[in-house]
């Protein structure tokens, strides 16, 4: 992997200006409330402010990784130190605010997330 962006001190929200002034359209997954343009219920996310995100906005998608977590028994999301499966986890619950457009995520972020502008 080679740090091109953070070696020319290029920010994230640098590359929305860049994007932008270019005339070019975000994807649409950030309009939609996602700090990434990763997949649609990515299975590091443990946050159930980002699963109940998913919920609502994907049900289809928040199903499917529903189903497919109990049947290999992998417990998603984390409340209040407890991992739950997501048919487990209470509609309202939150956790942290899901991280805005400004969040900057390094070469290796500590919340494991990446960003791409594709």
């Amino acid at each position: 992997m080679l740090p091109v962006l953070i070696d020319e001190n290029i920010t994230k929200q640098d590359c929305y200006r860049i994007v932008s002034d270019a005339g070019l359209v975000l994807p649409r997954v950030y309009l939609q409330g996602y700090p990434n343009a990763n997949c649609i219920g990515c299975v590091k996310a443990t946050s159930p402010t980002y699963w109940n995100h998913v919920r609502k906005n994907h049900p289809d998608v928040f199903e499917q990784r529903a189903e497919l977590s109990r049947e290999i028994g992998c417990r998603l999301v984390q409340v209040k130190g407890e991992r739950l499966f997501l048919d487990e986890l209470d509609p309202n619950a939150k956790g942290r605010p899901l991280k805005g457009m400004d969040f900057e995520c390094g070469i290796f972020c500590e919340e494991q997330l990446t960003f791409n502008l594709n």
